[in-house]
């Protein structure tokens, strides 16, 4: 029996105590160390050596006295033990599905997060490339003759080129840190 227990083969146990094989509590230990939320209920006779709270203090879901059990009683325990199993196996399903959507969920945010890093990799390229541009071509502007309003023209030009990758270098930076 504890050989199946340990293999998550049985949804519940009831243990008559008055069997003349019972080893009563050692059997309840036994029984708990192999699967500590597996429902067990314990049948005795009244003068036995354990009592109610005996049992349920030793691990026990549930005590039924022996001259108290009535068909009736013996199926609401049998009822008490398939639910609880059903309950337990519900409960494992739930958290089986909540870690696959929790593992897809991952995933994808990895996903999203490398597409984000390559295309703004792909637009610092695609803006600074040409914003240099008007930066290495107004400062070549600048140094011909032009009046002093273009310039200053031309200076201004340079300068908002400047500001502009400035901007471009910190949003990229920010990008980085998330």
């Amino acid at each position: 029996m504890l050989e199946l227990i340990k293999l998550n083969e049985i949804d519940g146990v009831i243990l008559d105590l008055n069997l003349e094989d019972s080893r009563g509590i050692s059997t309840l230990d036994r029984i708990r160390r192999a699967s500590p939320a597996l429902p067990v209920i314990v049948l005795a006779d009244s003068g036995s050596m354990l009592n109610e709270s005996g049992a349920l203090a030793a691990g026990a879901t549930d005590f039924l006295p022996i001259s108290l059990l009535r068909p009736a009683s013996l199926n609401l325990a049998v009822f008490h033990i398939v639910d609880q199993a059903k309950s337990t196996a519900r409960w494992a399903n739930e958290k089986a599905r909540m870690s696959r959507l929790l593992s897809k969920a991952r995933s994808r945010a990895r996903e999203l997060s490398h597409l984000k890093t390559s295309f703004l990799a792909n637009v610092s390229h695609e803006i600074r490339t040409p914003l240099n541009g008007i930066i290495g071509m107004t400062t070549l502007l600048r140094d011909t003759g032009l009046s002093s309003a273009q310039k200053e023209y031309g200076e201004t030009l340079r300068r908002s080129g400047g500001l502009l990758m400035d901007l471009l270098n910190n949003i990229l930076d920010l990008s980085k840190m998330e």
